[in-house]
């Protein structure tokens, strides 16, 4: 099968995520063929694929016109990070078009808003986080290889935690908890601040 990785406005941090993954993405790439990369390939267009893992989102003119062309020539589409899934942090701050910026023929000229992947093409997968664990990058990108089912995390990290939760009465909170909090006992109640119920699982 033929594998791209392409980065639209993005800060590179879910490309370093994947590349992270080291041997184990290296022997998975090995049994197919790199088409197309941001990072890996001295190649300007985007080449036909059967699976193209996409970070960052559409911000300007020549991004949209990128993903058109992954939209075009890729069978599936792995959206990779919170800026491919939910616009991240360009999609906080909707650009005005600067002075100029149509007749000016080095800069593109900026969307209205900040599309998300998926209100551009099709995706198969969903891997949202600021970068996600490379773990999670490869196992995504093996199961659409191999088609079999990722892993999909609806919940919140409290869901999958180990901790276990009791309700009850907490009559002090902390910023930190520190050292010698038993491994069983969940953080809220023990009076420290968690963003387990407010995170992503995963």
């Amino acid at each position: 099968m033929y594998v791209a990785s392409v980065s639209l406005s993005s800060c590179g941090g879910c490309h370093n995520a994947l590349f992270l993954t080291g041997e184990p993405l290296i022997a998975l790439l090995c049994d197919h063929n790199i088409s197309f990369s941001t990072y890996m390939v001295d190649q300007g267009a985007v080449s036909p694929s059967d699976v193209v893992l996409v970070t960052g989102c559409a911000r300007n003119q020549e991004e949209l016109a990128i993903a058109g062309e992954v939209a075009r020539v890729t069978r599936k589409v792995i959206a990779v990070g919170s800026c491919a899934v939910y616009g991240g942090v360009p999609g906080l701050e909707t650009a005005s078009r600067p002075p100029g910026g149509e007749k000016d023929a080095e800069l593109p000229r900026m969307l209205d808003s900040v599309l998300p992947i998926d209100s551009l093409m099709e995706v198969e997968v969903y891997l949202p986080g600021c970068p996600p664990p490379p773990n999670l990058i490869f196992e995504a990108l093996k199961s659409v290889l191999e088609s079999y089912s990722h892993a999909s995390f609806d919940g919140t990290v409290c869901s999958e935690c180990s901790r276990g939760v009791e309700h009850k009465a907490v009559k002090a909170w902390s910023h930190h908890p520190g050292f010698g909090v038993p491994s069983m006992t969940c953080l809220l109640n023990r009076g420290f601040l968690c963003l387990g119920p407010v995170t992503r699982g995963g």
